[in-house]
């Protein structure tokens, strides 16, 4: 009768948990941590500007490619281009209601365009973070941290 053979191989931090932190401590030294980023860029401090969708304005996003920002009663509905015109399209007792944004002459940011990036801009809420340990410049996905991986966002420890 034959046993099956086993061998044993010391192995390193696999890949399954690199996905599901930004770093882990190697060393300690008195207040000193020693630390080993897992998935790339480095561990620092970082200010940036954070952008979301305000919670006044439903926005279908194609709304976004428009200059200028329009009023809440028609961002959240779909937009269409209706004999070359871009066209707010509303279901009103069962029926389609057209509304050309040419006779919508209300921009909220007085007037002016709107390249929806900076505080002006109504469709979006601007703040500013400062994170003392941040993760910065990552190269992998990493649970946590949602799609932006490669965006400034807390660090977490892994731990074992």
């Amino acid at each position: 009768m034959q046993t099956p053979t086993v061998t044993l191989t010391k192995m390193a931090m696999n890949e399954s948990v690199a996905s599901t932190c930004c770093y882990r401590v190697l060393a300690r030294s008195g207040d000193l941590l020693f630390k080993e980023v897992l998935s790339g860029g480095y561990i620092g401090s970082a200010t940036f500007v954070e952008q979301e969708e305000s919670a006044e304005y439903p926005l279908n996003a194609a709304w976004m490619s428009l200059v200028g920002d329009y009023p809440a009663k028609y961002t959240g509905l779909e937009l269409r281009v209706v004999n070359g015109v871009p066209t707010a399209v509303e279901i009103a007792e069962g029926k389609e209601v057209l509304t050309p944004l040419t006779s919508i002459n209300t921009f909220l940011s007085g007037g002016s365009a709107c390249g929806h990036d900076t505080n002006a801009c109504a469709y979006y809420a601007f703040r500013i973070v400062a994170l003392d340990e941040a993760h910065i410049d990552a190269t992998l996905p990493h649970t946590g941290v949602g799609a932006r991986f490669d965006r400034p966002h807390a660090a977490m420890q892994f731990t074992s």
